[in-house]
């Protein structure tokens, strides 16, 4: 197992090194990922040199885990604890300006709410981005904004560790990067096991035989017989009981809108209804093909775990990773894996 070496703090030219504690954590599905570091503040020698509001890179062992600012400087019982987060905390804390925008793309809309920070949007090849009039009430956040846009087109964004910006969906066909594996000691393969610890929860109390979707005008009895044509059921068929939902939305215009939606919907609950929390030693992820050297954990690539505890055998994607090291024992990545199939590449 590769075991992380160096951890540095970049601002303004300088590093920073000699941490003690630290938690980077890194998540498709929350908008804006997140660190804090810790370190000895002996004699005072790192008073002043760190600001709140300071543009800083994070680096393992050279490789950049994530681009983004200061937050907080916290000095207490002789140490100095650095938190921050990455690009997308302006989505977040900020507004946007209140208005219409007239027929934009969710890529020109991004573009235009965030001008004045130093993130570069890139969408994703083959995906093509319907046209929307967007309405900015006072108030609302960026992120809020986009967010709403992006559930329409059924893609997701995200910050890339160098500080550039996705709107993609997830990629179900690339080769497993890592395995995990907890065999029982019965098994006569537990000298494979990399999970230290962790927890399997599976649930259908969010899922339907059916997932209804209907649009602009189905939304009374009357009308939602009569408009078959703005109305999609997505059929589940791993729930064999008759369990049916009914969605409403009154921003879908046409079938086409209606079935993507409720296909997204039924994914969606599909993906939320298996979650696997694992623990593994060190950042860096036992390779699926043992040829290949070890990397780091990140989001957004397919694990294959065999866990006989829980009775799992599948390929997951892993969609937070949180690295961490205290003063109790050496580097831990918690991992957060669901199975696959939503907001897939199309």
């Amino acid at each position: 197992m590769k075991a992380v070496t160096d951890i540095r703090l970049l601002i303004g030219g300088e590093e920073f090194t000699g941490w003690t504690r630290w938690e980077v954590e890194s998540c498709l599905l929350t908008p804006s990922d997140a660190f804090s570091l810790s370190a000895p503040n002996i004699n005072g020698e790192l008073a002043g040199k760190i600001a709140p509001g300071s543009a800083a890179k994070l680096t393992l062992d050279g490789t950049v885990v994530m681009t983004g600012y200061v937050d907080e400087v916290n000095y207490s019982g002789g140490e100095v604890e650095v938190q921050g987060r990455d690009l997308f905390l302006f989505l977040v804390d900020c507004s946007a300006r209140p208005g219409t925008h007239q027929k934009v793309t969710l890529l020109t809309l991004a573009r235009r709410l965030t001008e004045n920070w130093p993130i570069i949007w890139r969408l994703q090849s083959g995906i093509t981005l319907a046209t929307h009039t967007v309405k900015i009430e006072p108030g609302e956040a960026v992120w809020e904004v986009l967010a709403k846009v992006a559930r329409l087109d059924g893609v997701l964004m995200w910050c890339n560790p160098d500080g550039t910006a996705d709107i993609s969906r997830l990629d179900y066909t690339q080769i497993p990067m890592h395995r995990l594996r907890r065999y029982l000691p019965s098994s006569g393969k537990s000298e494979e096991n990399n999970i230290m610890g962790g927890s399997v929860s599976q649930s259908w109390r969010d899922r339907f035989s059916t997932v209804t979707q209907i649009g602009s005008t189905g939304n009374t009895a009357n009308s939602y017989e009569r408009n078959s044509h703005k109305r999609y059921a997505a059929t589940d068929t791993g729930i064999g009981v008759y369990r049916p939902i009914i969605l409403n939305d009154s921003n879908l215009r046409d079938i086409t809108m209606c079935r993507n939606k409720a296909e997204l919907e039924k994914a969606r609950r599909l993906h939320d209804a298996e979650v696997l929390n694992y623990a593994a030693s060190g950042h860096y992820g036992t390779p699926y093909h043992p040829a290949v050297s070890p990397v780091l954990y990140e989001p957004g690539v397919r694990v294959d775990v065999i866990d006989q505890d829980s009775g799992v055998a599948d390929v997951y994607m892993l969609t937070t990773r949180r690295f961490s090291l205290d003063d109790e024992g050496g580097p831990v990545s918690e991992l957060t894996l669901h199975p696959e199939g939503w907001m897939a590449a199309s």
